[in-house]
């Protein structure tokens, strides 16, 4: 499962390390908005707006890093990823003007964005056959680092701990992650070049790339399931504590579980799916998605909306690493450029999304903002549906 080579193999340790802690500063965020709203002053609207910032400058980012990696190579658009994000993550909430945060939390979109497509590009590099046994590992980093950040935060809020040192660790747990990845001897010179150890994700239809239509569906699919999967983890602890009538630490706990499921979902979609038929999984999995927001949505009890965020959780999981593959292996002549507009399109998904909840939230309470996610996760089922006939077809064809 893991890369067969020693240098390989700490290239991927390093690229794991990192999205841990992206995975933390991204789920920070949803544990922490009760306590910036009410200490700040903010309504849901305006964390949205801010939330929003980062999630466009990430669109911006990953879109420009797929094009331009290629030219600039993978090292320096990992430098200037890694050096954006440990100072977004120094500077978030040193001052409580929504202007400032939403510039700042731009700036963390953009490091985050250039670390995207190069840690993508660089795994799908690795990749035994387009199999995305280790784009689901990596992705689980992600997952960890989210229930690790979440959980504990949880215990620093109800210490009574100020919720900014926790950006303030994150920044410098980057810059740890950063010295550990930059020194790696497998780091490649270019996007899209082969690393050691790894032949590059290939398909069976003889590496020519399929008809822009499989992209037109891969794109809004991605969008719609990131603004889920972000939209869920910012906004289920305030649900907690405005829905369901618990505390702000309680409410961090079930964000924790929350991606306790989606950790779960990549580690066993990793072990369990060896296969390449990735569009038939991604639907099983949306359906497990619109069956835990069934849970959530109309729950009165916390139990049951931990038990909802969790199925949510493990429904999502694969989903995100899996449409990626998609786009890279299905486009194995313009890889970056494809891995770039879709992680594109799932920035978009996260800046609209959540945005429009927060609306919806305002005008008719944090339940009916909820309600969009169950919505949206039907038209992700549809998506999926369409993406396993087209995968289908071209097998057919090829």
């Amino acid at each position: 499962m893991l890369p067969r080579d020693r240098g390989s193999r700490s290239l991927f340790a390093a690229l794991v390390m990192h999205i841990g802690v992206m995975g933390g500063a991204v789920a920070a965020i949803g544990a922490l908005i009760p306590q910036m709203i009410r200490d700040l002053g903010w309504s849901y609207t305006h964390a949205g707006l801010v939330v929003a910032a980062g999630s466009a400058a990430f669109v911006l980012s990953t879109t420009a890093a797929g094009f331009v990696m290629p030219r600039l190579g993978v090292r320096l658009t990992v430098t200037a990823g890694l050096g954006l994000e440990a100072l977004g993550l120094l500077l978030f909430g040193a001052w409580p003007s929504i202007a400032v945060s939403a510039l700042i939390y731009a700036v963390l979109g953009v490091g985050f964005g250039a670390m995207e497509v190069a840690g993508n590009d660089l795994t799908i590099s690795m990749e035994r056959a387009g199999r995305g046994q280790l784009m689901n590992l990596v992705h689980a980093g992600f997952a960890v680092g989210g229930i690790v950040v979440t959980w504990a935060t949880s215990w620093f809020l109800a210490g009574g701990g100020d919720w900014r040192l926790v950006y303030r660790m994150l920044s410098a747990a980057t810059l740890l992650a950063a010295l550990f990845l930059l020194t790696r001897p497998a780091l490649a010179v270019g996007g899209g070049v082969r690393v050691a150890g790894g032949p590059q994700a290939r398909r069976s239809g003889g590496g020519r790339d399929r008809s822009l239509a499989l992209l037109m569906v891969i794109l809004p699919a991605m969008g719609v399931y990131v603004g889920i999967e972000l939209g869920m983890a910012a906004w289920t602890s305030e649900f907690v504590v405005a829905a369901v009538g618990g505390s702000v630490a309680q409410g961090a706990r079930v964000v924790s579980l929350y991606w306790v499921g989606l950790c779960a979902g990549r580690v066993g979609a990793a072990i369990l799916h060896r296969g390449t038929r990735h569009a038939r999984v991604i639907l099983v999995l949306a359906a497990v998605a619109v069956t835990g927001l069934a849970i959530t949505v109309p729950a009165g009890a916390i139990g049951w909306v931990a038990a909802g965020a969790v199925l949510t959780g493990v429904g999502l999981s694969a989903l995100y690493p899996l449409l990626i593959l998609l786009a890279g292996s299905e486009y194995p002549t313009r890889r970056s450029q494809a891995m770039g507009l879709t992680s594109a399109c799932g920035g978009l998904g996260s800046m609209l999304v959540p945005l429009v909840i927060t609306v919806v939230a305002d005008a008719f309470g944090i339940r009916s903002g909820m309600l969009v996610y169950l919505v949206l996760a039907v038209i992700l089922s549809a998506l999926s549906a369409a993406l396993l006939a087209m995968t289908r077809r071209h097998a057919r064809l090829s």
